[in-house]
């Protein structure tokens, strides 16, 4: 999946295929510490200080080829200091309003900044996002929604994971996704269609929530509105996934689902007051650490190659 840039970009020496810890691996085996619960509490943070200022960002539009034969568009967002020598990814799957929304531009280009990563968001709906003016409920909001397939937001992330190793030279990805995003994020994980070293999604929407937690096999930052009402991310669905994560034993303590008390459908992202921005901060802080966490060299798995290689030589030895 080769991208065409629309603006500027930088093409470097590509490293070793993307290779996410094999399906079913024992998560400890991923590093970090085992206790999932408060790791990030009461850390300090460079952007607590008065004095800080935002890390330059390299930006640029790209068309890649796509999933479906129709060419998608994509919004490239890194860390320009570190663009030489980072060799993390991650892929963004937007809500419904699409790849082109500032709340979406924005969360990629702090997640850019601070995980020192290859953020990409492609354009999941080929310019046909849900306008902001209408309500997304009703007949009409059904019919749009049925007609993006499952299949096809697969074929997409795999292609922004080949298009960041080919021209980027990423080897670790992370996927993460907010409301309609968050929710086929987890999807697209548990029926083991991609796969990364990390996700996070942010109040996820529209999936199964028991097949999804016993399904689920990386590690998994799972954020969610106490005050939310929306399908697949209300507190009881919060606490159906955290119920089932733990009873998942590939998941071990490799999961963290967090509720902000109060907080409504997508105040991470599009916070609408200054409480609701200070919870905002916070989530995506949270998110920041658990892909610094997991997005770690040590951690990538001998490559797939090695093994068949080694299964050959067993079997003609038989």
């Amino acid at each position: 999946m080769d991208g065409q840039p629309l603006g500027a970009g930088s093409a470097r020496r590509a490293r070793a295929p993307i290779m996410p810890p094999a399906v079913g691996a024992p998560l400890d085996d991923r590093g970090g510490d085992d206790d999932a619960s408060g790791w990030a509490e009461g850390e300090e943070w460079p952007d607590d200080d008065p004095a800080y200022e935002p890390a330059p960002l390299h930006t640029e539009e790209l068309v890649l080829a796509g999933s479906t034969g129709r060419p998608a568009r994509a919004y490239l967002t890194a860390h320009k200091a570190s663009m030489a020598e980072s060799n993390k990814g991650i892929v963004l799957l937007t809500d419904i309003f699409g790849w082109a929304h500032p709340s979406a531009r924005a969360a990629a280009d702090r997640l850019a900044a601070s995980c020192e990563a290859f953020v990409l968001v492609p354009d999941l709906f080929r310019g046909q996002a849900w306008p902001e003016s209408k309500p997304p409920s009703g007949p009409e909001y059904e019919a749009w929604r049925t007609r993006i397939a499952l299949s096809d937001v697969a074929g997409d992330v795999l292609g922004c994971a080949r298009y960041l190793n080919s021209r980027h030279g990423v080897e670790l990805l992370g996927l993460a996704g907010f409301c309609w995003g968050g929710g086929r994020a987890l999807e697209l994980v548990a029926r083991e269609w991609v796969d990364a070293h990390a996700v996070v999604a942010f109040y996820p929407t529209r999936y199964d929530v028991e097949p999804v937690a016993r399904a689920m096999h990386l590690p998994l930052l799972a954020v969610f509105g106490g005050a939310d009402t929306v399908a697949g991310a209300t507190p009881s669905d919060a606490a159906g996934l955290e119920s089932g994560l733990a009873r998942n034993p590939r998941m071990r303590q490799h999961y963290f689902v967090r509720s902000f008390p109060e907080r409504a459908h997508a105040f991470a992202h599009q916070p609408r007051d200054e409480p609701t921005a200070r919870d905002a901060d916070a989530a995506l802080k949270l998110a920041e650490a658990w892909f610094d966490k997991y997005l770690h060299e040590s951690l990538i798995p001998q490559p797939a190659q090695d093994a068949r290689a080694a299964h050959d030589e067993a079997d003609d030895g038989e």
